[in-house]
């Protein structure tokens, strides 16, 4: 048993150690309130909310691994059972109070078998508490065979190689929700219901590995990037206007687009690209989302430029200045520098260098 495990066992009540991770959601729930080290009680409540993902119907196959202990489902005088005795004896599951027939151990058998210290009045007290459906299902069952006791969770994070990020899509499949007021709202703005969001998703987190680009881009696309009708509501400054042009509210639509400066700053970034020999596919829906399924190295910098000279009207933004021709193409140079210092990590320099082509050469060349 890990370290940590061990750890657990010294400092629960029950010392139960890893025979917690049997149980299901509601059982959890209920000893989350016994355990005083505030970290495991995290710990259970967290285990607690992975096991309601995965749980399992009680049925023929699933009966026999049913914990015994402190199960919500198996209750003697209106509470959950635990005997340190058969617990130490090493009966845990159901399974174990089961023949090789497929029925219950008499207090004699499971004597025999387990060498316990327990009152035969006890013993039966046990095998009481446990649901009459559930025996109906044991005996239906016939000849009990080796019955693998662990749950489908547990096996499915014993068995892959990342178990955080098992544990975290098992999350995701079950809490996580479409977007759809928010998709709703592009769609509208936009006028268009081919949206392919899948891509435009990945297109967050694939066009760069700087993480403060991947946010960026989340949140604008999420359209929760925080503008002045949002500051305005928390006092953070004074007008719901718009920074550059002050005549218009401050919509992501009109700050990103619309905006007579932050239309002249994407028209000079696609003429200026024209004239280095680079096209650039420069649409509205491209210029917020990206190219939807990027194939070729000049759809992947088509998109590094659609998210940074965003990035950079929004910079522009926050530190009180107007965007500028020159200053668009000095953003672009030094987040392209930054990204061929760290390319390393990332991706190969073949890779770096088929994306950013001529344009790279370009921006290092531009005069200080």
């Amino acid at each position: 048993m890990s370290s940590w495990k061990l750890l657990f066992i010294d400092n629960s009540m029950f010392e139960l150690g890893a025979y917690i991770f049997n149980l299901n959601q509601q059982s959890l729930q209920s000893i989350i309130s016994y355990e005083k080290n505030i970290f495991w009680r995290e710990v259970i409540d967290s285990w607690a909310a992975l096991s309601e993902c995965c749980g399992e119907e009680i049925n023929e196959q699933t009966v026999l691994k049913q914990p015994l202990w402190l199960n919500k489902g198996i209750k003697r005088h209106m509470g959950s059972l635990f005997c340190k005795n058969l617990y130490d004896a090493g009966i845990v599951f159901i399974n174990d109070l089961v023949d090789a027939n497929g029925a219950f151990l008499s207090y004699h058998d499971a004597m025999e078998k387990y060498d316990f210290n327990l009152e035969f009045s006890n013993y039966n007290d046990v095998l009481d508490a446990i649901p009459n459906d559930w025996k109906i299902l044991i005996l239906s069952r016939g000849n009990n065979e080796p019955h693998d006791t662990q749950t489908n969770l547990i096996k499915l994070i014993r068995n892959c190689t990342k178990a955080c990020n098992c544990s975290y899509k098992i999350m995701i499949e079950k809490y996580s929700s479409i977007p759809s007021e928010k998709q709703n709202t592009w769609k509208c703005y936009l006028e268009s219901e081919d949206l392919q969001w899948d891509n435009i998703y990945k297109n967050c987190f694939r066009t760069f590995e700087e993480v403060k680009l991947r946010q960026f881009q989340y949140f604008f696309v999420q359209r929760i990037t925080a503008l002045n009708p949002y500051l305005f509501k928390c006092h953070l400054c004074d007008t719901v206007l718009c920074s550059f042009c002050n005549s218009e509210r401050e919509t992501i639509e009109h700050f990103f687009w619309t905006c007579p400066l932050s239309s002249h700053i994407w028209s000079f970034v696609d003429s200026w690209l024209r004239a280095n020999n680079f096209y650039l596919p420069l649409t509205r829906t491209n210029a917020f989302f990206g190219i939807p399924n990027p194939v070729l190295p000049h759809e992947f910098l088509a998109n590094k430029i659609f998210i940074l000279c965003k990035c950079y009207l929004y910079a522009c933004k926050h530190s009180s200045q107007i965007p500028t021709t020159i200053g668009v193409k000095f953003y672009l140079r030094h987040k392209y520098l930054i990204e061929k210092t760290s390319v390393h990590f990332g991706m190969s320099f073949q890779q770096f260098y088929s994306i950013w082509g001529e344009l790279g050469t370009v921006l290092e060349n531009l005069d200080l």
